[in-house]
């Protein structure tokens, strides 16, 4: 056997600097290998925090733009090849997460503007139509307002002539009422013999008269009174004047 190759290989220089040399070596790919793995870990937690991150940002900061996810630029030659190839896919899938959040943004934007623009010409329309009711309301208290002065001035008017009506005939209209047999009239009649109260309904064609009297009240004045105006008589329009002629006369003389 050869001596040289029976010898401890640390006893042998040339040996044991190529053995360290080598050892060095291969913890240097080892090392490399275990922080290029630790690189890409880093990189796909990084990607994973900025996505939450962005998520909290959109909830609590209301952003107007979603900022898109990225990833450190690394030299990929320094990547072994499954690595390499893990750092495209991670690439290409934040690319498509990017786009998707991007189109998800400008949908959500282009639904809000749209359902703005909606609401906005809704509100136009519903103030037109208030502006329109409120000219309406303006115009009928205008009408309302000019019926009431018309009215007013009506009801003196009818005062006015009642009042010349009881000073020359002693006649008091003291109310009226539409019924199913026509206008039912209370009247008094003033003169010097009293006061005689009667109802007068008028129909199309006659008036019937009802005299009010109470014996107990109206017995001196019943006294004077002719007997057909102590009963009920029917008479026609055209007899009308004649039979206010016969009250005044039998309540003066």
């Amino acid at each position: 056997m050869n001596p040289q190759f029976t010898r401890n290989p640390e006893n042998v220089p040339g040996l044991q600097q190529r053995s360290l040399k080598a050892g060095r070596k291969t913890f240097k790919q080892r090392r490399d290998s275990h922080e290029q793995v630790d690189s890409l870990q880093e990189i796909k937690e990084n990607a994973a925090s900025k996505r939450l991150s962005r998520s909290d940002g959109e909830k609590n900061d209301n952003e107007s733009r979603i900022e898109p996810l990225s990833i450190p630029r690394i030299d990929e030659s320094n990547l072994p090849k499954e690595r390499r190839h893990e750092y495209n896919e991670l690439s290409k899938l934040l690319s498509k997460i990017n786009a998707l959040q991007e189109k998800s943004f400008r949908l959500a934007t282009e639904e809000i503007v749209q359902t703005s623009e909606t609401q906005t010409k809704e509100l136009h329309d519903t103030i037109d139509e208030l502006k329109k009711e409120l000219e309406s309301e303006r115009r009928n208290n205008e009408d309302l307002r000019q019926e009431l002065a018309e009215s007013k001035q009506y009801n003196q008017q009818v005062h006015e002539e009642k009042l010349l009506v009881k000073e020359l005939f002693g006649l008091e209209v003291l109310s009226s009422r539409a019924v199913e047999e026509g206008i039912r009239y209370t009247c008094r009649n003033t003169g010097r013999r009293g006061q005689l109260e009667y109802q007068l309904l008028l129909d199309n064609f006659n008036f019937t008269f009802t005299p009010c009297l109470n014996p107990q009240h109206d017995g001196e004045l019943m006294d004077y009174l002719p007997e057909y105006l102590t009963e009920e008589i029917i008479f026609t329009k055209e007899q009308g004047k004649l039979f206010s002629a016969r009250i005044m006369k039998a309540l003066q003389d």
